[in-house]
């Protein structure tokens, strides 16, 4: 939206991009925590060693399993990331917040 030929987010811009913020930030611990659920449900051995046979269904999940454990690493990566687009994100709705109020004031 543009007013006054200015571009205005919207409160629903500022909800999705701290969707995104958030995603990018917890996605690799989602990754952890949903392997080691499943490793644990069926009993396999899971650690960053290396992959070990995980047979569910049929088919070996270990490899897979194993690549969603060690993807956790990247968390050393998107939580620091995260926390800064969320303080980004922060001053961004505070300076838009306080546009709009001074806005309506005057």
């Amino acid at each position: 939206m543009r007013i006054a030929g200015r571009r205005i987010v919207t409160p629903k811009g500022y909800a999705i991009a701290l969707l995104i913020i958030l995603l990018w930030t917890a996605l690799p611990l989602i990754s952890v925590f949903a392997s080691a659920t499943v490793a644990a449900h069926y009993g396999c051995v899971l650690h960053e060693g290396d992959a070990h046979p995980c047979l569910i269904g049929g088919w070996d999940a270990g490899g897979t399993l194993y690549g969603m454990f060690v993807m956790g690493w990247l968390s050393l990566f998107t939580l620091p990331s995260g926390l800064a687009l969320l303080l980004l994100w922060l001053v961004a709705v505070l300076a838009q917040a306080a546009q709009w109020a001074w806005r309506r004031r005057g």
